[in-house]
């Protein structure tokens, strides 16, 4: 009996210390390497020999997917992003970040149901206001401050649920952006309302939205919070073979609270655009054109008018979209004066494809700002122009080399010395595995 009881209490301990394992279906593991050199002059439009610098960066993704069974998938992909000079800036340059973590659960209670749960990349329509987490988080990275817009950290903390009801799409989102002191009520939440319809027939999409951000870490004096309530309308559509017309329209209320604010959110944005591809034409040409509106502060307002830029992803400009975030001006830094928010911009742009595997890109930008910073003159509203292009070769079909580089001439808002013309060029080389 003695040997009995010994033997059970063996089992037990070796079936508690052995760790448990899920079945798997399928197991896959796949990555990308990015390497790059990084040429910049002047790039807070003020010229001295500090501004004037290169340096390589380096990208590796390494990603986990496990399939559980039909209906349960797991995604894990690790990063590391650094440039090249590791030993000199410290063990951050070897840091191995988590990307992404999340469960996958198909017909969850529900057939037409999926949800996600973990961290998670984000993407509403073109990404204007939802398709990346933002400086923030680029930050954690040891990528030189003025690229980290380059940054592979783009996830968010989320739950999302998906109802595919062909040809609606519902998802309902939750992300938690900030978590601070457990008890302090000091957090900052996303939620997120889109909508979305297929019109197959007429090669049409058309999406709606309601975001709502609640940040706590942004209150008065007496307690009230910051919130940001967003609402919006989506859609594409191709009249004809060959041309694509896009519009979205975004409108913001909400309270604007600090510990010195206090007013009413009136805010909005506008993008409009449309492309056309020559098929039939040597090189497949495709010119296009685009008008961006990004509401900004009035002078005399006591409401907050500038946009609130939530959390944006899509950027068409090397320099300009990134003005006052990572290329930040020496004139002009206040919160009303960056490439996010009070902002107008109208673009044309085109692309051909001269042999096969490259492809040219370019692009050219006229900006000016919505609302003027002061109110001496209409000047302080030009901020400038940019031209950007980029050539892509396809070495293979997993290999693409690339230089793309952008130029911005500051407009009469920037006064000497600080209106010096900025530049960038980035060449590199991208392998997925």
């Amino acid at each position: 009996m003695r040997l009995l009881t010994v033997l059970c209490v063996a089992a037990l301990v070796v079936a508690f210390a052995v760790p448990a394992s899920a079945e798997t279906q399928n197991i896959k593991v796949s990555g990308d390497i990015k390497a790059a050199y990084v040429y910049q002059q002047d790039i807070d439009y003020t010229s001295n020999d500090f501004n004037n610098q290169n340096f390589f960066i380096q990208q590796i993704g390494l990603n986990v997917e496990a399939d559980l069974t039909d209906n349960v998938s797991t995604y894990v992909r690790l990063l590391n992003e650094r440039d090249w000079d590791g030993i000199n800036s410290g063990p951050a340059n070897f840091n191995v970040l988590l990307d992404e973590a999340y469960i996958t659960l198909k017909e969850m209670l529900y057939a037409p149901l999926t949800v996600k749960i973990g961290r998670q990349n984000i993407w509403l329509g073109k990404g204007f206001v939802i398709g990346n987490s933002g400086p923030s988080t680029w930050a954690n990275g040891a990528l030189p401050g003025t690229i980290q817009e380059y940054s592979g950290l783009t996830a968010f903390d989320a739950i999302r649920a998906t109802l595919d009801y062909d040809p609606w799409t519902i998802d309902l989102i939750y992300s938690k952006i900030v978590e601070n002191n457990v008890g302090a009520g000091d957090d900052r939440d996303l939620y997120v309302a889109n909508i979305g319809y297929d019109f197959t027939k007429y090669d049409a999409e058309a999406e709606a939205y309601y975001i709502y951000a609640h940040d706590k870490t942004q209150r008065t004096p007496t307690g009230k919070t910051n919130s940001v309530s967003t609402i919006g309308l989506r859609g594409s559509f191709v009249p004809f073979d060959s041309m694509n017309i896009w519009a979205e329209g975004a409108y913001q209320f909400g309270k604007a609270r600090t510990a010195t604010l206090d007013v009413n959110r009136k805010a909005g944005a506008v993008d409009v655009g449309a492309d056309y591809t020559f098929t039939d034409v040597k090189w497949t040409p495709t010119l296009g054109a685009e008008w961006i509106w990004l509401s900004g502060d009035k002078q005399s307002s006591s409401r907050r008018e500038g946009f609130d830029p939530l959390f944006r992803g899509k950027f068409d400009n090397y320099l300009a979209d990134f003005r006052g975030i990572t290329k930040v001006p020496t004139q002009g830094t206040a919160t009303n004066n960056t490439g996010m928010t009070n902002q107008q911009s109208i673009a044309l742009f085109g692309s051909i494809a001269p042999v096969t595997d490259i492809t040219v890109d370019a692009r050219w930008t006229a900006l000016w700002h919505d609302q003027k910073l002061t109110a001496s003159s209409d000047e302080n509203k030009k901020l400038g122009y940019e031209l950007d292009g980029k050539v892509a070769y396809d070495y293979t079909e997993d290999v693409q080399l690339s230089v793309a580089g952008g130029v911005l001439w500051p407009g009469n808002y920037y006064d000497s010395p600080n209106n010096k013309t900025a530049s960038q060029i980035v060449a590199g080389v991208s392998v997925d595995f």
